[in-house]
């Protein structure tokens, strides 16, 4: 679809616009990509096909009303015998709502979830889970200044991140192409640390997603060499699944490697016996470096 053009900008100078390997951010919106001539930079067009984006936000609020009349206690009360006793709430309850608005971009309506569940008595504390959702969603929208603020503002909460918030900052940081802010992050949970009762402010064990994700953000900023090298240090310490597989194999044939590619695709197809909750276990076949 390269060439694609679905008009210009304020200042008329978007000129070249293509899918994102036809990559839909949220329900009925496309992304495009275009080249700003006067500012000699890529910038970001989102189109709307309205139709599947409204039903969707109508099943959110319709969520959000069900979540207030649960906050509130009014007309939703479970029986213990003859007693009304309010329900319970739980923090998926908010987290599925939270996640309802941030897949079509509503973010709006997403801090008034937040809001809800802060001003609600008997509501969960939020947790690195909603905040989490919410840097997702920033991310998506390519938002970095609200991805850092949100983040900050668990810090100032006193919300202790854990992997999950921190692989998603990270891959917050490469939606918005701040892929060395994401790297930033990777370093700091990927060094060598002392015990945990020594360091000032813990962070957690980096997971298979923390190093995956940092992959991701190498090939997005085309940095193949980076992401070789990061592959070949996964692979040396068994940190391995499928979706390191096809994203080094696309490494590998964007720099016309094919040779690297079929290795790739042979060494790491194995029997079942070898792979252990998705990781590579270390008598698996490993690619020589």
């Amino acid at each position: 679809m390269e060439g694609y053009q679905i008009g210009s900008g304020n200042d008329g100078t978007f000129v070249c616009l293509v899918f994102l390997d036809k990559i839909t951010l949220y329900p009925g919106t496309q992304r495009f990509e275009c080249f700003n001539e006067k500012q000699n930079k890529k910038s970001f067009v989102t189109v709307d096909t309205n139709e599947e984006k409204e039903q969707s936000r109508h099943q959110a609020n319709a969520a959000f009303r069900i979540l207030q009349r649960m906050c509130s206690g009014v007309g939703m009360q479970e029986r213990k015998g003859n007693i009304g006793v309010r329900i319970g709430l739980d923090e998926r309850d908010f987290a599925m709502v939270l996640n309802g608005y941030v897949s079509i971009g509503e973010m709006n309506m997403a801090h008034r979830v937040v809001g809800l569940q802060q001003r609600t008595p008997h509501a969960p504390p939020l947790s690195p889970v909603i905040y989490s959702i919410m840097i997702k969603g920033y991310g998506r929208l390519g938002d970095v200044d609200s991805v850092d603020k949100v983040f900050e503002q668990a810090r100032r909460s006193k919300v202790d991140a854990d992997i999950v918030m921190y692989n998603s900052l990270m891959d917050a940081y490469i939606n918005c192409d701040h892929v060395p802010k994401a790297f930033d992050v990777f370093q700091k949970l990927t060094k060598t640390r002392a015990s945990l009762e020594e360091q000032e402010f813990p962070l957690p064990m980096p997971n298979l997603r923390t190093y995956n994700t940092m992959l991701k953000g190498f090939v997005k900023s085309e940095n193949m060499e980076r992401a070789l090298t990061l592959s070949k240090e996964m692979n040396k310490n068994g940190i391995w699944d499928a979706v390191t597989t096809n994203t080094l194999v696309g490494v590998a044939v964007a720099t016309g490697r094919f040779e690297m590619a079929e290795s790739i695709l042979e060494k790491y197809t194995v029997s079942k016996e070898h792979v252990h909750g998705g990781l590579w276990h270390p008598m698996s076949k490993r690619i020589q470096s």
